[in-house]
This record gives structure tokens, sequence and C-alpha cells, in this order.
């Protein structure tokens, strides 16, 4: 059977494969298991509600961690919280002791957070931002067709997804970061 590498998110460890590993591993262990009477493979995911109910209630924890497989679904992985429960959630992450903290805020409330709270995160490894990587992990946003990722025009097929989010950051930064990179770079 295949396994993956897990980061725990709410304390449930949630799978790091991309869609082809998972299907992959899914058709290893059918190919496997089925007709030879073995315990069938089981996969879910977790949003936000499922992280709330794992804090609330232990018998779903437990549940949730019986599964097999645990796939991020979208942006309720990130915690949308006020400054006012801010106290709460840096005891909740440090009680969970992560490796790594995935901070999936997007720009710039991921750096603002990190910097209000870095020397409270005591139980953290490292601290890593993930801007929208969980809407792309779960399938929410679709990536660019190859040969665009290999051309580096990503960010057209994202602007041609999003054209009212993303239009308008894009025609502001991108000369400005033109620029940086003429005058700055060596």
């Amino acid at each position: 059977m295949t396994e993956w590498p897990t980061s725990f998110l709410g304390r449930l460890p949630i799978v790091q494969t991309d869609l082809k590993g998972s299907a992959h591993g899914f058709i290893a262990h059918a190919l496997e298991s089925r007709g030879k009477g073995r315990r069938p493979f089981s996969s879910t995911s977790a949003n936000g509600q499922v992280l709330a109910l794992c804090g609330k209630d232990e018998a779903f924890l437990s549940l949730m961690r019986k599964t097999d497989q645990i796939h991020a679904d979208g942006m309720p992985m990130v915690l949308y919280f006020s400054r006012d429960e801010e106290d709460e959630v840096i005891a909740e992450i440090n009680a969970a002791r992560p490796d790594i903290l995935w901070v999936g805020l997007g720009v710039p409330l991921e750096q603002q957070f990190i910097e209000r709270n870095i020397d409270r995160l005591t139980g953290v490894g490292v601290i890593k931002t993930s801007g929208g990587l969980f809407d792309f992990i779960s399938g929410k946003n679709a990536r660019a067709p190859a040969w665009m990722q290999a051309a580096g025009l990503e960010w057209l097929y994202r602007v041609w997804l999003e054209p009212r989010r993303l239009a308008m950051r894009y025609l502001t930064t991108n000369p400005q970061a033109i620029g940086a990179l003429i005058r700055h770079s060596a």
C-alpha cells in the first residue's frame, strides 16, 4: 500500500500528495486487497467544520484518525479567526506541537500573523506561509495546463479564472515587480 507523508492540521494527519499520487495509491490498494477478504482502504477529507468537531468531540476525532487517508478540503482548512481569538488559536497550535505550521491567510495577513505571534509559537518547528495552496491541493482551484506552467504563464491562467479578484492586482503589481527585478538584481 502507498504511504503518504502527513502534516498535522487541527489534530488530524492531512496527507501531502497530489491527485495523481492519491489515485495511484487507491488503485494499488484496490488491486492488492479486493476479493481477498481484507479491510477496504478508506479516504476522507477535512474542512473547517471537521476541524471544529475534532476540537470539541474526542470520539469524532478518534473516528477521523481511524481512516487511512485524510485530504485537506479547501480554504476552510485555514482558520478564519479574529484578533480576539488569537490567544486561543496560539494555545491550540502549541498544544498540537506541529513540526510545520502552514499559514494560509493570504498576503499580508500571513506575514502579520507570524510577526505578531512568532515568539509565542514555542511548540512549532517551522512556520511556512502557503497563500492559496490549500485551494489547489483540495482541487477547488485548478492548476494551469502543464505547458502554461512550463512557460511561466500560470499567472495568466489564474487571471482568466478569477478576473475580478486578480486582474487589477496583476496589472498594478507586475510592472512594479518587473521594475524591482531590473533595478535590484545582480
